[in-house]
């Protein structure tokens, strides 16, 4: 990932011969970490001369502190404990905002006890900022942004929002910028999510938050240029590079984003405060199908699955043909995510969708006619059916809001899926095929107000009777024709977010959760009551298990993931 794989567009080159402000030009780039494993958020301090990052295991990370000359690493809140990622320098460069778990507090970087500053119980997610001078937080409760004064606690609601999370103050104290969608792409159970997403900014002061960037890519990371402008990361040209936007005094974009590297595969980017360091972390992943038989008695691990798909390809959804002939899935192995299916006894991979939008897969209807799942061909995640030879593409009740994981019930008249269409929290909808092939209007089932859940995708029962779904820190089952839900299995042992299966035999419910050790596995709940069994446990910290799980007869099929990400930093020339 060295300076030869940064290359300055036509753009920039245009843009330099016109009288205009200068443009920040990659140089030299400087590898900061060169362990095996994970390093994330690389943070650059404002006088460019040590660079902030989480490492560890995905689930209980920790902040270390490098100087950008080399040396050994420091931990400055080694002793705090829980998983903390997002590390935000102070203006003065002596502290650091850093978020573990559900808390946000500022850690002295040389040394001293950490302050806790913010916590909101049941949010997972990094949502927290502060101001260059250290006067203000910024952080998002629920749908609305949060201004927080640190001297007396005093705190005002700055904007209503949709899925907020990393929060950028502008060096001037003006401006705020955000990311809107794709949050659970923070959460461990689903790091590295693919999913369109936007940028906003708004007012510091308060008013209306203003689009800067399309919602049909996955637009992240952005960062205050000490002039104003703004920088992000997006996929919009293939791979995960950096884009400059220069903004008008009313936030709106005062043109294109101009592209300043090719091929750099950042996940996260800041920027010194003089604009002249940024550093970046990148993150090689590779996620494919594999298989493991169901243990009938006992617990087993992961070391006897196979893999199903291999390959440098990212695999988020599949769904398995109900004669067991065929998988379906999504996979980047084209650019972006499209569907595609293979013969699960081995044969050759067919491509079913061609579309520069990001399409996922999650379920085979019963008469092996239909696949069904979400994608961004309008810019919102909107559901979609398509034959199982990738022709009749056909939506499936539009709305504005987003909504994900459509799962067929077993009769094929009925879907059940996510969505946010009853208000900014998501809940559980079925929505019905009448015999011309029209969907009916959906129907709430379920009346959450937690932001983040449900989450995964929804299952119904073998017999169609029942839809599982995973709520707060518990396994749920609710009829398909709505009314009370019923708990299978709840903590006090956290419940990942990526889904839920039935058995076979629609006896039990199986789920990714982990122990009193903190050891992950995969776990069943009885339907008619009793304590939870662990079936397969994950030794391994490199034993991820991402995005949801399905059930065949007597085997589980999941995506599991490789991950291996690194901190930089690169030089930024600024030319006219």
């Amino acid at each position: 990932m060295g300076a030869a794989v940064l290359v300055i567009v036509a753009a920039v080159a245009a843009f330099l011969l016109a009288d205009g402000p200068t443009v920040p030009v990659p140089g030299r780039t400087t590898q900061i970490t060169f362990d095996h494993g994970l390093e994330l958020d690389a943070a650059v301090s404002p006088d460019s001369r040590f660079v902030a990052y989480a490492a560890g295991a995905l689930n209980d990370m920790r902040i270390h502190v490098r100087q950008i000359g080399g040396g050994r690493s420091l931990v400055p809140a080694g002793d705090l404990g829980g998983h903390q990622r997002r590390p935000v320098w102070s203006g003065d460069g002596t502290k650091l905002l850093l978020m573990s778990d559900d808390r946000a507090y500022e850690v002295p970087v040389f040394g001293g006890p950490a302050r806790l500053l913010i916590r909101s119980p049941g949010d997972v997610v990094p949502r927290v900022t502060w101001s260059f001078d250290g006067t203000e937080l910024a952080h998002v409760r629920s749908d609305t942004i949060f201004v927080r004064r640190l001297a007396d606690g005093s705190e005002r609601a700055l904007a209503e929002v949709r899925e907020a999370h990393s929060l950028a103050w502008s060096l001037d104290g003006a401006w705020i910028a955000y990311v809107s969608g794709n949050a659970i792409a923070f959460l461990p159970a689903l790091f590295g999510n693919v999913a369109s997403s936007r940028i906003l900014v708004v007012p510091a002061s308060g008013g209306t938050p203003v689009l800067v960037t399309d919602d049909s890519h996955q637009n992240i990371s952005p960062a205050w240029l000490p002039d104003g402008r703004l920088l992000f990361v997006s996929n919009r040209g293939g791979t995960n590079d950096v884009y400059l936007l220069a903004l008008r005094s009313d936030g709106v974009p005062a043109g294109k984003p101009l592209r300043l590297t090719t091929g750099l595969g950042a996940v996260s980017i800041t920027a010194s405060a003089d604009g002249r360091t940024l550093a970046y972390s990148t993150l090689i992943r590779r996620q494919n199908v594999w298989s493991l038989a169901i243990p009938s008695s006992g617990i087993i691990t992961l070391g006897g699955a196979r893999p199903i798909t291999t390959g440098n390809q990212v695999i988020e959804g599949m769904a398995i043909s109900p004669d067991g002939e065929w998988l379906a899935f999504d996979s980047d192995r084209a650019g972006n995510q499209d569907l595609y299916k293979v013969p699960l006894a081995g044969g050759d991979i067919v491509q079913l969708t061609h579309h520069p939008a990001d399409e996922f897969v999650n379920s085979w209807s019963a008469d092996r006619q239909w696949l069904a799942g979400h994608g961004f061909r309008r810019g919102n995640r909107d559901l979609f059916i398509v034959r199982s030879d990738g022709s009749d593409f056909q939506f499936v009740a539009l709305s504005s809001s987003h909504d994900r994981l459509p799962n067929w019930s077993p009769d094929g008249r009925r879907i059940a899926f996510l969505s946010e269409r009853a208000g900014r929290s998501r809940n559980l909808f079925v929505t019905e095929r009448n015999p011309d092939g029209e969907w009916s209007e959906p129907r709430q089932l379920t009346f959450n107000n937690a932001p983040w859940w449900p989450t995964g995708s929804p299952r119904w029962s073998p017999d169609g009777s029942w839809i599982a779904y995973v709520a707060p820190q518990s396994i749920r089952i609710v009829r398909g024709d709505g009314g009370d839900s019923r708990v299978i299995a709840q903590g006090p042992s956290p419940i990942d977010p990526v889904g839920v299966a039935w058995s076979a035999n629609g006896e039990s419910i199986i789920y990714i959760g982990h122990d009193s050790t903190g050891a992950f596995g995969f776990w069943t709940a009885p339907l008619s009551g009793g304590r939870p069994r662990l079936l397969v446990r994950f030794d391994s910290p490199d034993d991820q298990v991402r995005g949801g799980f399905i059930v065949h007869e007597d085997r589980l099929y999941f995506t599991r993931g490789q991950f291996d990400g690194d901190a930089w930093v690169l030089e930024l020339r600024a030319t006219r």
